[in-house]
């Protein structure tokens, strides 16, 4: 194995510049500067590739593709590590896609950005870059997929498949379960355009991947295919958040024009108890289409409340421990490769 590391653009904050009164997406990413001092603190060779050049916001399933297959032909070039750098909005979606469709890569992939520009005086875009180099050189990681991105006094690094979203109010990344598989604490000034740090990498006790069984085995992937299916796809899936007054008429509506319907339920994996009209239409509902719903953090609730064993007795596909984004990512992609729906159910 080589001491090569490639660094993969796709836009995003890391690579934004401010034009105007906004900030947008620069035709070269600005850390780029920083990248031969860096290269020479951490003794590695460094290649950049530009995958595609957008704010993350503008991401759809086929670029999920396009990122996963050039993580793909790199994996064959057998470097140290492959370093990607994504928009915050939606790096979840683009973790848990690779992160699916890794179960053969030997080569650790980790992805970073920055909540703010690097031109921003308060940015973190270097200090989030610098630490996960640092990562992806030691020795110490198992091949994966990751996120490290910056949490208070430390960067956390974390298994891609249990990434959540940045909260409303949030700057930083979460996970599930708050389940870390490393965290990289800073023993010398943050670094800045002409500087470096010093880091200490501390894997977590408990570092176990415990979605790796959701990996699709795929022997032989047909790139151009997928992107094509994908594409038919991406339309067919569409997502609801339970809420008070929760209109459940409108599933069976949905499922005339789309082949599913996934409803993220409160987060202790409820809905209302009383909806007798969710509760009895569920079984006929599901023989039109496919309907699933997310939340429920086992770990946390050891006994099932009411509603949700309503809801599992009308046989409604409850998939535990898996966010909202992660079942939107696996349905899509699970169609695009023709791969079943494998995901656990809450059974009792």
């Amino acid at each position: 194995m080589s001491n090569t590391l490639y660094v993969l653009t796709t836009g995003g904050t890391i690579g934004s510049v401010l034009q105007g009164d906004a900030f947008a997406v620069a035709e070269q990413a600005p850390f780029l500067t920083a990248l031969d001092s860096l290269k020479q603190e951490h003794q590695c060779e460094l290649e950049v590739v530009s995958v595609f050049n957008e704010n993350s916001e503008n991401l759809t399933p086929a670029h999920w593709l396009k990122l996963a297959e050039t993580i793909d032909e790199l994996q064959k070039l057998n470097p140290k590590g492959i370093l990607v750098t994504h928009g915050t909005d939606t790096m979840s979606y683009s973790l848990i896609a690779t992160y699916l469709l890794s179960a053969n890569w030997q080569v650790p992939v980790c992805f970073t950005g920055a909540f703010y520009s690097p031109e921003h005086e308060a940015t973190d875009a270097f200090l989030n870059l610098e630490a996960t180099m640092h990562f992806l050189l030691s020795d110490k990681i198992a091949a994966n997929v990751y996120l490290a991105f910056r949490d208070e006094e430390v960067v956390s690094v974390y298994s891609a498949g249990a990434v959540k979203s940045m909260g409303f109010d949030q700057s930083v990344f979460g996970s599930l379960n708050d389940q870390k598989y490393a965290s990289l604490n800073r023993l010398s000034n943050a670094l800045t355009n002409n500087s470096s740090s010093e880091w200490q990498l501390e894997l977590s006790e408990n570092s176990e991947d415990v979605l790796s069984g959701d990996k699709f085995q795929l022997a032989i992937v047909d790139w151009k295919k997928a992107q094509q299916d994908i594409l038919g796809y991406q339309n067919q899936v569409v997502v609801i958040h339970y809420t008070p007054g929760f209109d459940a008429s409108l599933l069976p509506i949905i499922l005339e024009q789309k082949q599913a319907v996934i409803v993220e339920l409160y987060h202790s994996g409820t809905a209302n108890a009383l909806d007798n009209e969710l509760l009895e239409g569920l079984p006929k509902w599901q023989r039109n289409g496919e309907i699933y719903f997310s939340a429920f953090p086992s770990k946390a609730i050891e006994i099932p409340y009411l509603s949700t064993t309503k809801l599992i007795a009308s046989k409604a596909n409850i998939i535990k421990d898996r966010t909202c984004e992660y079942l939107y990512v696996y349905w899509i992609l699970a169609k695009a490769f023709d791969q079943p729906f494998g995901l656990p159910r809450l059974t009792s």
